[in-house]
């Protein structure tokens, strides 16, 4: 199995957060579907799907918990991860109602992304430029709004700072924040916080062979037991060790 990362271009920065490719080879586990479980998402994504039983496009939702899928050999997955503050009306305008949701979307994005051919992505995709051609097309086609507040808010939440810090920055008394927070995100702030440094911690952990308590410790886990009772929390009973044990055979490119 390989999954990729790739980063946008600087003009598309501000609407996507990353490009990735996710592809099961046809031999791996003698060929035989098995149950995957995904870490939770805080980004709402686009993706194509190539898959035995499905060819087209979906919207994932943000994830508030772990998701478990049957994965099928032979499966390639390439998708578009938003910005949380940006919303596409007539697409995503309501990430709370699509939250936890996978939702198939209409047959006009097969148009707007016809240069990559999104009903037979293949396991040597890599034209991430003609990726970009359709996300030209589909901010000619869509309304698309980037909300300055929740972005400030996002950003803040990312670098790790505490909600009751930087909040006194906002004119704004936290319950309306909180309720646009939600509204524009899919999520609460704490959620979106938690997810995040949950990914964040892992991620370390696969990219720079980082020890499991020096990634908890970076990423603003009081110990190594706040850090591995969050993960199982947030994955629905799955430990950091079997989540790892599943996904070791996952070669990334981040």
């Amino acid at each position: 199995m390989n999954y990729a990362e790739i980063a946008p271009s600087d003009n598309l920065k501000e609407l996507c957060h990353s490009y990735w490719k996710f592809e099961i080879l046809p031999d791996f586990n003698e060929g035989k579907p098995f149950l995957f479980e995904l870490m939770p998402e805080n980004k709402l994504s686009i993706v194509f799907i190539n898959v035995p039983y499905f060819k087209g496009v979906t919207c994932l939702g943000v994830q508030a918990k772990r998701m478990k899928r049957e994965i099928f050999p032979g499966s390639i997955y390439l998708g578009i991860r938003f910005n949380p503050w940006v919303c596409i009306e007539g697409l995503f305008e309501n990430k709370v109602s699509s939250s936890n949701q996978i939702i198939e979307f209409p047959l006009i994005l097969h148009d707007i992304f016809s240069d990559i051919n999104p009903c037979n992505i293949s396991t040597d995709f890599s034209d991430y430029h003609l990726l970009e051609k359709g996300l030209t097309r589909l901010l000619n086609h869509y309304k698309v709004t980037s909300d300055p507040l929740i972005k400030y808010l996002c950003l803040q939440l990312e670098a790790g700072h505490k909600i009751n810090d930087f909040i006194k920055e906002v004119p704004l008394s936290l319950r309306p924040i909180q309720k646009h927070f939600k509204k524009i995100t899919g999520m609460t702030m704490a959620e979106f916080r938690n997810i995040h440094r949950l990914r964040n911690t892992v991620k370390q952990i696969y990219t720079q062979q980082e020890k499991i308590t020096n990634a908890a410790f970076q990423n603003g886990y009081t110990d190594h037991s706040h850090f591995m009772n969050t993960f199982k929390k947030l994955m629905l009973g799955t430990t950091l060790k079997n989540f790892l044990l599943q996904t070791e055979t996952i070669r990334h490119q981040l």
